[in-house]
Formats: C-alpha cells, structure tokens, sequence
C-alpha cells in the first residue's frame, strides 16, 4: 500500500474483512488487534501504522472540546445503526485503537482502569498532544461502551452469527472491561503468546498447522486465571472449531523471532546449571543469548555492574540465532539453588527458577553437563537434589531408574543440603512420583506425540502390528483437569501426572487407528509382517569389493552364508571386519581420533616440539540432520604423530588428555613453533588429569626451552 493516507472508512473496511467473515459463521470471533495486524492491513511499519490508525479518527473527534472528544462519533455510530447498519461499523477503527491500548498494558503498573487509561492516553496523543487525561478519560466513559454495544449488535443481530459471533464483555471494570475481552489474556497478551510459542516448540519460521495449534493451545491455556472473557467464550466451544483462534495463533508463529517476554514485557533467557567433568567437578550458572539478545550486554550482580559477551560471536545476532554467554561471576549457594536467581539488566531478565531436582544432561553446545526440563527418556543423567528429598528420589529410582545410578560424593563439589546422583537413566516413570518429582517424568517435549513402537521404514505413522506406539501426553499445569484420552473411541485413563501411554500392550488389532488426547487427534495404522524369518548365520552379512577396471570399484552383496573367493586385488566387508586379497596394496593402518564438535578449538600435539595441527570441524552430514539427529562428535585421521590432546571449551575451559601413540601422514607438517610452545604452557596444571601430569610435566620442559 502507499504511503498516502488511510481514512476512517478504509480502516473500517481493512479491519471487518480482516476480523469478521463467512468462514467464521456461527462461531465466536476475537476483535484482537495488535501492532503486526495493524502493519500488515497498511503495509507499513508497526509504528506507522499505529499512527495512521489515530489520525484516521481524528475528523471524527471534537477536538476543540475533550470532554466530549468522542461525542461526533457517537453520533456517527447512532446514525448508522438507526438507518440498518450497512457496511462495517464506522466506529471499527476507534475500538481498534482501544484493544491496543488493552493488548499493550504491562503488569508492573497492575491491571487496573488507571492503568489501562494511560496505555490509551499516550495512543490518543499522537494525534491530539495537548489532551487533558481527565476529560479524556471522562469522554471515553460516556461514549466507548456504546460504540461497543453496537458492534455487538452489529455481529449477532444485523448479521445473526454470519461474520462470527460477538465476544464483547463488560467485566468488573466497565472501561477496561469491553477492550479487554477482546484480547488473549487480561494483559500482556503478545508476552504470553511468546511463552506458548516457546512452550510448543515452535522454531522461528517454521509453518505450524493451525489446528494443531488451537489444540496445543487449548491443553496450554488450561486452568489459567489470566485468559480474557472473549479467549475464554472462544475456547468454551470446543473441539476445533474455532477456525479465527487459529488462525491468528498461526500468524503469531510466523511472525515469532524466537523471543520470549515475560508479563512485564521483558526479554526473558532460563539460565542454566551447568556442572564441568569429572574428575573435577564443579556447579556454575551459564546464561544463553537467545534471540533478541544482543551479542554483548550489561545487567547487574549484587550490585556490580557485569558485561556479558556471546563467546563465539563478534557479530550482532540475527532474529533466530542463539548463542551462549560466557559462564556467570556467580557462586554456586546452597541458597541460590533453593531460592533460584533472578538477574536484570538493559530491559532482560535472566533466570534461574527453583528446584528441588534438577536434572542435568550432557550439551553439545556447553561441553559440560546442563539442566534441562525434564529427564530425556533412555539417556544418563547426572541429578542434583536437595538432601531432605533424597529419601524421596531413592524410592523412585528403585521403582523407575536402571541400574547402576550412585551418589558422587567429593567434598566441594555441590553445596551442603545438596546430594549430586550421577549415572541416572528413566526410561518411563509411572503416574504415581509425586509433585516433588515432576522433572524425572521422562519426555523429549511438551507437545503430544506418538513415539517408539516399531515403525515400517519410508512410511508415516505406519506400524507392525504388535509394534504399536506409545501416546506422549502433552505437559499441563497441575491446576489443569485431567486429560481425556481415547483410541479408537475407547477411553483410556493416565494417571495424574503420567507422561507415556503405551498401545502395544492394549493389543489393537490390525488397520487403521485414531488417538485422541483433549482436542488434539493422530491417526496411524499397523501392518502384519509377511512372515519372513531371517535364517540363523554364522557370520554377518558384507560386500564385497573389487577393481572394475576403468570404471573405478565395484561392490555385490553377499549373502549371509557364502563363502565367495577374493580376487588380488579385493576387499571383503563383513560387519566391522575388512578382509584384503592376498596381493592387494594395503596402506599402513591410520587410527582414527573421535573428537567432540563442542569444543571452541581442538588442537593436536606431537612430543616433538614445534609439531601440532589445529583440527577444524566439518560440516554435520546433510542426512543426520534431515532424520533430526545431532552430530556431537567427529572422525579425524592425525596428520602429525599425535600424542596429546587439548580441547577448548565455554564453560569447561581448557581440557588437556594423553593419546596413545597415533601416527600420522606427515612427520614434519607444517607448523608453528611459537603456537606449539605457547599450547603447552597455556593450560593450567588442573585441566591434566594427576596420573598424566608427570608425561606433561617433560611436554612443558620441552616449551620452556623453546620458549
């Protein structure tokens, strides 16, 4: 759209065919504008367009007089009623700008007509500077909640439900309460859209369908205080019927960076407790930067002013980029894990919430061992709980754990109150652990997934018969009502709490199924194997490979029990076995290095001085990331005769460990003495495990001298 002027009537045009419709035909519609649906119906800015909104009203306000400010319109509103209500009504621009004002209310000034008023009160200035709050208020008083009534009327009786039924409420605060039902929640409304964005896993970008969405939406919003009258009308319907709520959620998800406010409108980041290595473990908080956050900033410590800069970037990040701080000049305390932390700076919070259990998992990104949510089904765990709950944790590990978890005790390495538990893998908790331990529920989201069970390869949701899935119940607030769950119409009952429904145990039969939990459906189907058993062998199945002249190697599949003859000059793979022919050229075997993609730097040292190689990352397989895996570690064949190896980390810092002799290609690559040297003596002595610090002890002679 062009920059000339949007007038009154155009905005009430832009906004009806925007808001109200036939696809919303007997269902409750939100009139919920916001700043995003303001720019994308002028085709501006956010800024702009918010601007252009107050000034098309301007010709209908009595600006000589503020107290009746609103008096023209009022009247123009009257005068379209009366004469049938053709066309949208004109006062749709003005209670646009209301439901700004009440989407945009921040909770540090309390939800509250006052409130609300100077929300509205600064909007309103932009185009008319000089008003009195007072007569202001005064004149919104005596004429929005008809301007309300007649959109009401508008949408029920002019049109009986055709463009969507009305949603308008006065609630307890008559000039708050009509704008205010037209929001999400009773304020802070984009704020809290980010929290579900971030709850569901949303990735920026990334196209969600609506109706899965609503569902998500719905389990979310369960139990909560703070959904205005109209969100809450809407969702009383039901089932997922309410096409204009899911629209507008998938719009929000398009338009989301992957940042996440708090109710105050805060950029909010969950710091994390992160725990370095054995032997020398150690508690420490790190903070990320997630997107919006800059690449450095300044936020402040018991009373100290501290700068926190990204480690890995000197750039500003992009909208969906997400990096990591360096680790916080903050101690560890019995208190701080009890109580949790809450750090502010430059508009941003960082914060670490209260436990009794944390949970920690290996990151890729930290090198070290982090908290997260939740236990991840299958994988170990380290566990931090306080000692008044160990009783508690014990009993629940014998029932759900593996074998083989132990307390860590070394003195220093957690505060006193505090019990670190290493070696931790859950692969399904019951529904029975109690509120205490809600983290050791395992899951890998909080979204409902069908999860294990035996899929058929290249096909979706396809499933032996026997091989059911198990059902992974979305997460809920403990105030929320149990979910209903059904398979195939037939009730099924979790527990409080419980995470994974298992089907295969229910024996459906073969065909198609349906799985619904809440509002949310999935459909998958289980399929009879043809009945082929593969033969019991006595070695495993291979390849085998040889020269195929100028076409370059050629492979054939052997089977499991033949014995084929190798050529000279082939190769027979079995397994992890590599048979050579008798005359084939074999190199001398190179060993491999399996190296962490983690770490900032990786470098190898020879024991000859002067002898290192600086080993870079390659790029992740194409395919690990298509099956949504991660790469966390590499192969790497040395070029030098490797001897140690020194690793470089964001938390962790330097790790230095012994290798076995690893010959290389080269004998003398090319190199840099002064780098060699400067290695050697720059690792601190505690980043060498005590039985190698003798060996490393000659490698420092050795860089002294040179140095």
């Amino acid at each position: 759209m062009s920059t000339e002027e949007i007038g009154a009537a155009r905005w009430a045009t832009l906004l009806a065919e925007h808001f109200f419709g036939g696809e919303y035909a007997g269902t409750h519609v939100l009139f919920y504008v916001d700043r995003p649906v303001l720019a994308e119906l002028a085709g501006r800015g956010e800024e702009e367009a918010a601007a252009s909104l107050v000034t098309a009203i301007l010709p209908q306000l009595r600006q000589r007089s503020h107290r009746g400010l609103f008096g023209p319109l009022l009247a123009l509103s009257t005068r379209w009623k009366i004469h049938g209500g053709e066309g949208p009504p004109p006062c749709l621009p003005a209670l646009g700008l209301a439901v700004l004002a009440a989407s945009e209310m921040r909770r540090e000034a309390g939800r509250s007509g006052a409130n609300y008023h100077a929300w509205f009160h600064d909007l309103i200035s932009i185009g008319v500077p000089d008003i009195d709050a007072h007569d202001l208020w005064e004149s919104y008083a005596d004429a929005y909640p008809t301007l309300w009534r007649y959109l009401t009327w508008w949408l029920d009786e002019r049109h009986v439900g055709e463009l969507g039924l009305s949603t308008v409420a006065e609630g307890s605060r008559s000039k708050l309460g009509f704008a205010d039902s037209q929001t999400l929640f009773v304020s802070s409304d984009r704020d809290k859209l980010s929290q579900f964005l971030y709850w569901a896993g949303v990735v920026p970008g990334e196209e969600r369908e609506e109706v899965d969405l609503l569902g998500h939406f719905r389990i979310w919003s369960a139990g909560r205080d703070d959904l205005s009258p109209g969100a809450s009308l809407m969702l009383a319907e039901g089932g997922g019927e309410q096409r204009q709520l899911g629209h507008l959620l998938a719009d929000a998800a398009r338009r989301w960076k992957g940042e996440v406010r708090d109710d105050e409108g805060r950029a909010q980041a969950r710091l994390a407790l992160t725990l370095s290595r054995p032997p020398r473990p150690r508690l420490g908080l790190a903070a990320p930067a997630p997107p919006g956050f800059p690449a450095q900033f300044d936020l402040h410590i018991d009373g100290e002013e501290v700068r926190l800069e990204a480690t890995d970037i000197d750039q500003p990040l992009a909208p969906d980029e997400s990096h990591w701080y360096g680790e916080l000049p903050v101690e560890v305390t019995e208190g701080v894990l009890a109580a949790g932390i809450r750090l502010e700076g430059e508009g941003r919070v960082l914060r670490l919430a209260p436990r009794s259990v944390y949970v920690l998992h290996m990151s890729r990104e930290l090198g070290c061992w982090t908290s997260v949510e939740h236990i991840r089904p299958g994988e170990p765990a380290w566990l931090l709980t306080s000692a008044r709950h160990l009783e508690e944790v014990r009993s629940i590990f014998e029932r759900v754990a593996r074998p083989g978890w132990r307390p860590f005790e070394r003195e220093g390495a957690v505060p006193a109150g505090w019990v670190l538990l290493r070696g931790v893998v859950i692969d399904r908790a019951p529904d029975d652990l109690g509120t205490i331990a809600a983290a050791l529920r395992p899951r890998t989201s909080n979204l409902f997934e069908l999860s294990g069970g035996l899929p058929m390869p290249r096909a979706h949701r396809v499933y032996l018969t026997g091989g059911d899935p198990d059902v992974i119940l979305p997460a809920q607030e403990e105030e929320a009502p149990l979910l209903e769950v059904e398979l195939d119409g037939e009730s099924l009952d979790p527990g409080p709490g419980q995470v994974a429904i298992p089907l295969a145990p229910l024996t459906p039969p073969e065909g198609r199924h349906l799985v619904r939990v809440g509002p949310l459906e999935r459909r998958y189907a289980t399929v009879r194997s043809r009945g082929a058993v593969t033969p019991a062998v006595t070695r495993p199945i291979g390849h085998a490979i040889e020269a195929a002249g100028a076409s370059g190697w050629g492979a054939t599949s052997l089977d499991a029990t033949s014995e084929p003859e190798l050529p000279p000059d082939g190769v027979r793979i079995l397994g992890a076995t590599v048979e050579h022919g008798a005359d084939a050229a074999i190199e001398e075997e190179r060993r491999r290095l399996i190296l962490p993609r983690g770490a900032l730097r990786r470098i190898l040292l020879s024991e000859e001085p002067g002898v290192m190689e600086v080993v870079e990352v390659p790029e992740e397989p194409p395919w690990m990331k298509e099956a949504g895996l991660t790469c966390q570690c590499f192969e790497h064949a040395p070029a030098i005769d490797a001897a140690w190896l020194v690793t470089y980390w964001r938390m962790r810092g330097t790790a230095v460990r012994r290798l076995d002799h690893i010959p290389g290609a080269l004998s003398t690559p090319e190199a840099d003495p002064p780098g060699w040297s400067e290695v050697v003596l720059g690792a601190p002595p505690e980043a060498v495990a005590e039985d190698e610090r003798p060996d490393w002890g000659l490698m420092r002679e050795r860089a002294e001298g040179l140095a």
